[in-house]
Parts: structure tokens; sequence; C-alpha cells
């Protein structure tokens, strides 16, 4: 900026100056402003979408993402953009957007969403934790620009959104008697033929599932099967283990045999599920009885013979 300075003198003539940076120069006054363009974004994300209403998170279900994007410098912001790698993957939407202007001080809290839809990675990670990036540009045309934080407008957190895991692992251990002979009898050497049916119950991964049964590890009977690498959520397994068991005097004499198996795996955080099996219910303990038919009696043969002593 220039002042001009004007007068009149003795003489009635007019006279005036430019201003300048010394008696001898008209050149302009110029103050340098300091300028500091900034800007910040603040990602908050909601699991919002409980589909099956059971409190925990599963795949298909989805999280709500908002952003609150600040001008935190002195100068204009224009042509203002989001990016955001989870939202604008296969499993994501990003809408919204750009912003015009941004004067300073000024936030905007409605121009960009998001949608996440949860994948089972995620469920087994029990959270969701991303940033985002935004940019603008500055009256010199430089760009500004910010990673996103969770809460504040002075740091640069992923945010991480955290949802309920159940991990429940169930076996039903069914048995059927083998009447081999076909008298429909039960007897001494004759076999017992089980099965299990195991379901990962719970909302997350379950890896390495074994399967351990005392009397089909035990001197009469035999155990089929090896570990289960792994069971998806709602996953049933009924083909990976079987048993069988010779039976003896004592199970005829009892009129059945009772017994029950365990199953046990491991969920993403190597933590140890277990389940002892239940003759048909995946909620239920009871114990598989297996009746044995049987005849209880007895028979006597008399005999005789005269004996002619004389």
């Amino acid at each position: 900026n220039q002042a001009t300075a004007t007068g009149t003198t003795p003489d009635g003539d007019d006279v005036s100056d430019d201003s300048g940076s010394s008696n001898d120069l008209d050149d302009p006054t110029v103050t340098i402003l300091i300028g500091n363009s900034q800007i910040s974004l603040i990602k908050v994300g909601v699991f919002a979408d409980d589909i099956s209403n059971n409190g925990i998170a599963e795949v298909g279900e989805t999280i709500q993402y908002s952003f609150v994007v600040t001008n935190t410098g002195n100068t204009t912001l224009t042509n203002i953009t989001l990016s955001d790698p989870l939202l604008e993957g296969a499993f994501g939407t990003l809408t919204g957007g750009p912003i015009a202007i941004l004067l300073p001080g000024q936030s905007d809290s409605n121009s960009f969403s998001g949608t996440y839809t949860l994948q089972q990675a995620d469920v087994d990670a029990s959270s969701v934790e991303n940033q985002a990036r935004v940019e603008g540009v500055d009256p010199n045309s430089i760009t500004v620009s910010d990673l996103s934080d969770d809460d504040s407008n002075f740091q640069n957190d992923p945010t991480i959104t955290t949802f309920s895991s159940e991990d429940r692992i169930t076996l039903v251990k069914r048995s059927v008697f083998n009447d081999e002979n076909g008298d429909g009898l039960a007897q001494v050497g004759e076999t017992i033929s089980y099965s299990f049916a195991i379901r990962n119950a719970g909302n997350r991964t379950i890896t390495n599932i074994a399967l351990t049964d005392a009397l089909l590890q035990g001197a009469f009977g035999t155990l089929n099967g090896n570990l289960i690498a792994q069971l998806l959520p709602g996953q049933v397994d009924s083909s990976t283990f079987s048993g069988s068991y010779i039976i003896q005097l004592s199970d005829i004499d009892n009129l059945e045999v009772l017994n029950q198996a365990r199953v046990s795996g491991f969920d993403p955080d190597n933590n140890e599920v277990f389940d002892l099996s239940d003759d048909n219910s995946p909620v239920e303990n009871d114990p598989t009885v297996t009746p044995l038919p049987e005849d209880s009696s007895i028979a006597i043969v008399k005999t005789s013979v005269f004996n002619d002593e004389n």
C-alpha cells in the first residue's frame, strides 16, 4: 500500500508526494503477514447394523463412519477432498465432497460419510482400524493435508471401532448298537458305532479342533479322525470324527453304555474353547446313553435215571 501527502506552498502551488521507504523513493510499503495453512480431520466409526439383533458382530453387518473437516489455519482453503482406503476398497463406500471452501476456523461435518461391511477377518479381530486423509489447497496453490484422528484435531491416531465377540463350540455325540448276529440281543464282542457333529456356534473362527473320548480311546474302543483345521461361524463338521466300541459283559450287565466326549479348539486370541458332548442337542451336555437289548432268563434241565438196584 502507498499513501500520498499533499500541501500548498506560500505561492499557492500544490505539492504532493507518494510514500516510500525513504525520502528519495516512492515504493509501496509492504507489510509481511505470516500465513499458516492447516487442515484437520476427525473420523468416527460406529457399529450400527446388528442384523441378527444378538449384540455381537457378524459378517455382512456394517460400520457407519462420519467425518469432521476443520480449517485450523489462518488462510482460506478450497477444493477439499477426502480419501480412505477402507471405504474405497471392495467392501466400503465413501460418499460426499469435495468441499468448495473452508474459511479459517470453519468445520464441515456433513459433506463426507462412509459405510464398511464387516468381513470374517474383522470379526475375528473384534475391531476395525483405519485412517483417512484430507487435502485442501491454500491461496498460494499449496496443498495441505492431514491424517485423521479419532477425537482430536491435533493428533493422528487411527480410528478403532470395536465390537463384541462370542466364541463357542458345540458337540453332539450319537450312537448306534450293531446287532451283528441279528438276534435282537447284545452279546460280548458286538459293537456300538459313534458319530460326532461339531459346530462353531460363535461369531469368530475356531482353529485346531480336537476331540477326546475316554471310551473310544480305551482298551476296547477306536476313535478315528484328525484335527479339524478350522470352522467358520455356523459351520458344522459331521464327517471328520467317528468311533467304535466293543461291548463287554459289564456293559450288558448294566443294560447300557454311557459316555461323553470333549471337543476343544482355539479362538483368534489363542484362548481355548471347548464343549462336553450331548446326545442330541447342541445346547445341553447330557451323556450319550446306548441301551443294550437283553433277555434276562435262566434255564434248568432236569434228567432222571432209574436205578435197578436188584
